[in-house]
């Protein structure tokens, strides 16, 4: 079982967000973004995997160095530092962004509630079911 905050609009459409550690923004980074409609990040995203692979593929065919087996497993070894840095980033910081989005499209923060996953939340939440709330607002 997973805390979630569970956020509703004035149109009564509800949300759950995990808290903490979020895998799907760690291994799917620009996929994750793209599905929650963060579009900055998807954006951002997306070009920061892009501009790796071409300044990796820049670097090696300017540069006659890079064009060796090592120097071009180096380069990879440090685009992969890099992806993998910015993962974890999203990992840590993805449910926190998506809770921002709710916000500025003005839902509002509703109740703590503990469940499976984010649908088991706000049916939990619209049901009323007092044995998985934590604290409503």
């Amino acid at each position: 079982m997973k805390m979630y905050k569970v956020y509703v609009n004035s149109k009564g459409n509800s949300e759950a967000v995990k808290m903490g550690w979020s895998w799907t923004a760690f291994f799917f980074t620009w996929m994750w973004a793209l599905g929650k409609k963060i579009w900055r990040l998807t954006t951002l995203t997306t070009g920061i995997f892009i501009m790796t692979l071409v300044v990796a593929f820049i670097a090696v065919a300017i540069v006659p160095e890079f064009a060796s087996k090592l120097s071009f497993e180096f380069l990879l070894i440090y685009a992969g530092y890099f992806v993998l840095g910015f993962s974890v980033l999203m990992g840590f910081n993805g449910n926190q962004w998506y809770e921002n989005k709710l916000l500025t499209q003005g839902y509002r923060f509703q109740a703590f509630i503990i469940a499976d996953n984010s649908k088991e939340a706000v049916i939990s939440y619209t049901q009323k079911n007092d044995d998985q709330y934590l604290m409503a607002a």
